[in-house]
């Protein structure tokens, strides 16, 4: 992905792998990250929607600390 991505756009991107925690470990590092545009997580719902119900210590909230960009899939009828 990250090859077919750096040829699209003419710059390099670099995929790094977090995973755990149902998802998360990698949310909670780009939550925390520099917001400086070039941070991104691609992930399921549940480090962004679901796991603060699951977990008693979840250590960012999805809601407030991260940003959607993009739905790349759906499996609803209701969305493009």
């Amino acid at each position: 992905m990250a090859q077919k991505l750096s040829e699209e756009y003419g710059q390099q991107f670099i995929v790094e792998n977090k995973p755990g925690a149902d998802g998360s470990t990698g949310a909670d590092f780009v939550a925390k990250s520099n917001p400086d545009g070039y941070t991104l997580v691609i992930g399921i719902p549940g480090p962004h929607v679901i796991n603060k119900y699951i977990y008693k210590n979840q250590p960012f909230d999805g809601a407030k600390d991260l940003a959607p960009v993009v739905v790349m899939s759906s499996q609803s009828p209701d969305l493009p």
